[in-house]
């Protein structure tokens, strides 16, 4: 009878909408990442149209990011270790790829678990081996782009992978004045960034005047503003599944010239970008644009390339893609959980006979 109870008070509940989505989210203290700017603003949108989101996370001495901006702080944060999680049929759990080492411990939670997966690389980090997220009856992910998606549809067969994109604020925005002879690097090994600004200056010594700008760790609004007082930007990130930094540089006016990373991300083309899978020959395509920058030559076809790429991630594409997801999720939810009903019902009757 308990049983029947709490499944009829949980399609009450996603009936009113009251199904509660929490984010499990890592503390970086202070470090940016964009899978936790995703998770931020997921739980800000989902909050905006009424749903009830919660950041998740598991320490007491948990850091807000607050390079994230002041748009995002007052969401509502739930801590593990204070006891401040309580589940029901009608939640759910959004767990990064990189806890694999928390399933074992959650998979008894009576909520609906689903994964975020941001960062391919991750996924077998903490897996014992011949495992996948469904031994822990996991079997819905949501992804960031479409070649994560293809990725993980062809290492686990039978996952239902559903992806909701980035977007760009509107602060990333292209500059009135004319861009300084100053380059964006941005790399996800300070010694990749080094190592490039080394090499460029001894190989190319007659443009040791040009600076380079190393743009790890500035707060969001910071970052964008630094986009735009620079001519290009250099990217290496062979383990990205997405890769935001090319995406910000274009939506800011700034070709982008990188290291294609080991997954190929959808929106990367031949003709939006200067890309090479060599990473020692990137001072050579620097050198190269810088030349072409400086005879203001660089052709007017690459910015309207990158302004259609760039096009596709709007607020806009990922608040109508977000909506439809987490509406078809309740949705499902509560024909999941009649069909359980009916069941325990069933059970209560032969019992009863």
């Amino acid at each position: 009878m308990e049983n029947i109870a709490q499944l009829k008070d949980a399609i009450t509940k996603i009936e009113n909408n009251q199904g509660e989505f929490y984010f499990l989210t890592i503390n970086t203290k202070g470090v940016q990442k964009a899978s936790v700017a995703m998770n931020y603003e997921l739980v800000r949108m989902l909050t905006q149209k009424g749903y009830t989101a919660h950041i998740m996370h598991q320490e007491e001495d948990y850091t807000e990011p607050d390079w994230l901006g002041e748009e995002y702080t007052g969401l509502s944060h739930k801590c593990i270790s204070r006891n401040e999680i309580q589940v029901s049929a009608s939640d759910t759990v959004f767990i990064p790829e990189i806890y694999g080492s928390v399933l074992e411990q959650i998979k008894t939670f009576p909520c609906e678990k689903i994964i975020f997966c941001q960062s391919y690389d991750y996924i077998f980090e903490t897996l014992q081996p011949g495992v996948t997220w469904t031994h822990y009856g996991i079997n819905r992910c949501l992804t960031t782009c479409e070649s994560q998606k293809a990725y993980l549809e062809s290492i686990m067969p039978g996952l239902s992978v559903e992806v909701i994109p980035f977007y760009f604020p509107e602060y990333f925005e292209q500059p009135k004045a004319p861009k300084p002879p100053v380059i964006a690097i941005h790399t996800r090994e300070a010694r990749d960034t080094a190592k490039i600004i080394k090499t460029f200056y001894v190989k190319y010594p007659q443009f040791r005047w040009i600076a380079f700008k190393d743009m790890r760790n500035l707060p969001r609004k910071k970052f964008a503003e630094a986009l735009q007082e620079t001519c290009v930007s250099v990217w290496v990130d062979d383990i990205s599944g997405f890769g935001t930094f090319p995406l910000e540089s274009m939506k800011s006016g700034v070709p982008v010239i990188g290291k294609i990373p080991n997954l190929k991300p959808e929106w990367l083309e031949e003709d939006n970008g200067f890309w090479t899978y060599d990473f020692n020959s990137l001072v050579d395509v620097i050198n190269a644009y810088v030349k072409t920058w400086l005879e203001d030559s660089v052709p007017e076809t690459l910015y309207e390339k990158m302004d259609s790429t760039v096009s596709k991630y709007t607020s806009e594409t990922q608040s109508e893609m977000l909506l439809e997801y987490f509406d078809s999720l309740f949705t499902e939810k509560a024909v999941d959980i009649e069909n359980a009903l009916n069941k325990f019902k069933e059970t209560e009757e032969q019992d009863n006979e």
